[in-house]
């Protein structure tokens, strides 16, 4: 490759690059909510372990009641959400694997005008990512505040316990 090239070359490098990035850190979003879905198998056995259920029931107390379908409230909308964010999201690709699309943009073209080609697609693919990527990682964010939201709720209905 003659010297002529060498910037888009570059920028083309650094494209993949990026693109490459934008898929792992797609993994890693659907790794972390798969990983919360895990955990949040122990708040479960929180309600078992601390017997927020029987003391909402026994005890009859409104704040218990309330406890209890507040907690499961919450717990519901977690999985949902962590369930959603495990889920793949659909990642651009910088071109469609089809041959009329490879021969429109690639046939009887020459190097520069190809590389050109080629850079354009990964950043369009890449803009496109970006919101997808923006809103995987929206939806961990509100999950582990969420998982938050149930532990604080489930010491406080233990200990409320113990205190009435």
């Amino acid at each position: 490759m003659d010297n002529t090239n060498f910037g888009l070359s570059t920028m083309f490098d650094e494209a993949q690059k990026q693109l490459g990035r934008q898929f792992k850190g797609s993994a890693v979003l659907r790794d972390h909510a798969k990983t919360i879905i895990g955990v949040s198998s122990v708040v479960v056995s929180f309600f078992a372990t601390f017997k927020i259920f029987d003391n909402a029931a026994i005890k009859s107390n409104i704040l218990f009641v309330s406890l209890f379908f507040l907690i499961a409230l919450v717990y519901g909308i977690l999985m949902i959400l962590a369930i959603r964010a495990a889920t793949p999201f659909s990642l651009e690709g910088p071109i469609n694997p089809k041959l009329e699309v490879y021969s429109e943009v690639y046939a009887d073209k020459d190097e520069r005008t190809i590389l050109a080609n080629q850079v354009n697609l990964y950043l369009n693919a890449i803009h496109e990512n970006e919101k997808v990527i923006k809103e995987q990682s929206r939806l961990s964010n509100i999950v582990d505040y969420l998982l938050g939201i149930v532990v604080i709720l489930i010491i406080i209905s233990t200990i409320l316990s113990v205190v009435l």
